[in-house]
């Protein structure tokens, strides 16, 4: 058993990432499924690839529904502190009963940049649900950039998501500044977001996460 997704902001750990929230792809990508994937991961000097491709069970699907599987290929090439992922899942195969007939985005293609060495944390991604049936196509963008300073990190964030429903675009900006108090197994985060749709919101966040 298995669970790749396809958001490469999905594949942080909850303990490296920069904010308390993840990025608004969250709310497009497929979430992790259960299934059966192969994997080759050879390296050769500062080059380090991953392939991967399986088959998945659609998120939800119960043995009884005839609810065909999600095919997923990943792709990610490390040069150094420089990571370039491509993803693509499909949902293929009859579209099911209850919860799973059918899935809301059931194509998706995933691009992204990422760099992560001692000091510096960057990450640019857009995640595209192809095929959603909705009269725009359903996106998403996330970019942060943050500086390691001892051991404070300060972190700026942006998203963007088109749901395709209707013309509604939703902004989110966070800022955040984190302390390790004990070296990375225990950080306090401060936090501020503004997000934007319909109206505005605001969000503070002070947040302690250990790590065992």
């Amino acid at each position: 058993r298995f669970k790749t997704p396809v958001s490469a902001e999905f594949l942080v750990p909850l303990p490296k990432l920069v904010f308390a929230r993840r990025g608004l792809v969250a709310d497009l990508a497929l979430r992790r499924l259960d299934g059966a994937e192969l994997r080759w991961k050879p390296a050769a000097g500062i080059y380090q690839l991953d392939a991967r491709v399986g088959a998945f069970n659609p998120a939800g699907a119960r043995p009884e529904d005839d609810a065909g599987v999600v095919v997923a290929s990943r792709l990610a090439l490390a040069i150094g502190a420089l990571t370039l992922h491509l993803a693509f899942a499909e949902h293929v195969g009859p579209d099911g009963a209850g919860p799973t007939a059918p899935l809301p985005r059931d194509r998706q293609l995933d691009a992204a940049l990422v760099w992560s060495d001692a000091r510096w944390s960057a990450h640019v991604e857009g995640l595209w649900a192809l095929d959603a049936g909705t009269a725009e196509t359903p996106y998403a963008l996330y970019a942060h950039l943050a500086r390691r300073v001892g051991a404070w990190q300060p972190a700026l964030g942006y998203d963007l998501l088109q749901r395709g429903t209707d013309d509604t675009l939703t902004h989110r900006v966070q800022a955040a500044l984190n302390r390790e108090l004990a070296g990375p197994a225990l950080i306090a985060t401060l936090a501020y977001g503004l997000t934007r749709a319909d109206d505005t919101a605001h969000e503070g966040i002070v947040q302690l996460q250990a790590t065992f």
